[in-house]
């Protein structure tokens, strides 16, 4: 447990935390991100049919089909990459979890029989279970959130540089 913990690199911390869940958890996030892009496409699939029927061309028709295809192919590929995500990310954390206890008990137990005595045992397991729990809420909301909001800005960011390019530096000067 000491070895992967560094106080000046909490990001490194946390990483050495999931050590043995890094294939759960990067597949968990590439399920996330299949999951949520129906969030990303859908907007553009939206304004793709929106403006095949404003400006009527020669191919308009299979525009909207295409567009419509690909919207529900989006929609579809939800509720799969959805329970995927579920299971990968929930397996990585609870894996996380549980190592983490295990070295805090097995760190508990080497402590003499006086310490326990004067600090009392039961207290000092609610605390490690309540830190542990505190954790694996974070990376929870971490994985979740964080990693919404970071793709939904580069997503923003790309689409707005292939659709309007002029408009690219008015990005950089609102996301700070």
């Amino acid at each position: 447990m000491n070895a992967g913990f560094q106080s000046g690199k909490p990001w490194r911390t946390l990483w050495m935390l999931f050590r043995r869940q890094h294939r759960d958890l990067i597949m968990g996030e590439l399920f996330y991100l299949l999951k949520a892009s129906p969030v990303w496409v859908i907007p553009i699939v939206t304004a793709n049919i929106i403006d095949a029927a404003s400006q009527p061309k020669a191919d308009g028709l299979r525009c909207v089909w295409i567009n419509a295809a690909i919207g529900a192919v989006m929609i579809i590929q939800n509720i799969p990459t959805g329970m995927l995500y579920g299971r990968f990310t929930s397996r990585a954390i609870r894996g996380m979890e549980t190592s983490l206890r295990s070295a805090l008990v097995r760190r508990l137990q080497l402590l003499s029989i006086g310490y326990h005595q004067r600090r009392g045992g039961g207290s000092l397991q609610t605390k490690v279970l309540r830190d542990v729990e505190s954790l694996e809420q974070m990376s929870r909301q971490l994985i979740d959130a964080g990693t919404f909001a970071v793709v939904s800005v580069v997503v923003a960011l790309v689409v707005t540089a292939l659709r309007m390019p002029a408009f690219v530096p008015v990005f950089f000067l609102l996301i700070p």
